[in-house]
Parts: structure tokens; C-alpha cells; sequence
């Protein structure tokens, strides 16, 4: 992965997925500007190789490689559901803003773990 592509993983108490459980309850204008909030945040890439892991081959594992390049952890992967269908992913209804929270997950993916909890309280508060 090169490093400008990188996510922050690990962020040791935070990952985007907890952030995106906070955005998707959001209305449209709201998560509006939690982007806005999340992308004036000055990027952290990893300053380490991304560790291995030890997931078999198969189209899960493919799932949560993508997830944790996103600074999405395993137990937040069920997030995919509101974002993605086709072949992998078909466990419902797709969000109607699934493509919006998807460049979220991008956005925020260089975010640390500071960051993320002030994202994560920013989108708490909106109004």
C-alpha cells in the first residue's frame, strides 16, 4: 500500500467505524458537516508497514483487508451492509446515502485516535 494510501490503523482507541455508526443517523445537512469537519483535519498516515495477518483466502478476508485499510475494525465490519451490495455483501437494504458514507470511511481513514474521538463528539453534537 503506499504510504499516502494509507490508513492510521491501528488507532489504538478509536477506528472509523464508530464514527460511522455516529454519521449514519445523521440528516443529509448534518453529515454534511461532520465531512466538512473530518476533512479540515490535518492527515496522520501510518508511520509503520501495515502488520500481516493470518486471514484465509476468500472473499471475507478480501472484505476485512478493505475494512482495515479504512481504520475499520472486524467487530465494525457489519457497517458494509449499509454501504455495498452485490455478490459479497447482501445482508439488506443499502443506506440511501451509501456513497456518501463511503468517502467518509475514505476521508477519515488517516485520522488518529484523538481525531477521531473529536469527529466522533463533533457528530453527537450537531444540531
Amino acid at each position: 500500500m503506499p504510504h499516502d494510501l494509507a490508513s492510521a490503523w491501528p488507532t489504538p482507541s478509536r477506528d472509523v467505524g464508530r464514527l460511522l455508526g455516529c454519521a449514519v443517523s445523521l440528516n443529509s445537512a448534518q453529515f454534511d458537516r461532520l465531512v466538512e469537519f473530518v476533512r479540515s483535519m490535518p492527515s496522520e498516515p501510518r508511520g509503520e508497514p501495515a502488520p500481516t495477518d493470518n486471514y484465509p483466502a476468500g472473499a471475507g478476508s478480501l472484505l476485512l483487508r478493505l475494512a482495515r485499510n479504512r481504520n475499520i475494525r472486524p467487530r465494525n465490519a457489519e457497517l458494509l451492509r449499509l454501504v455495498g451490495d452485490g455478490p459479497y455483501v447482501i445482508d439488506g437494504p443499502v443506506h440511501p446515502e451509501s456513497a456518501k458514507i463511503a468517502a467518509l470511511a475514505w476521508d477519515a481513514r488517516h485520522l488518529d485516535s484523538d481525531q477521531l474521538m473529536r469527529a466522533e463528539r463533533f457528530a453527537r453534537t450537531l444540531p
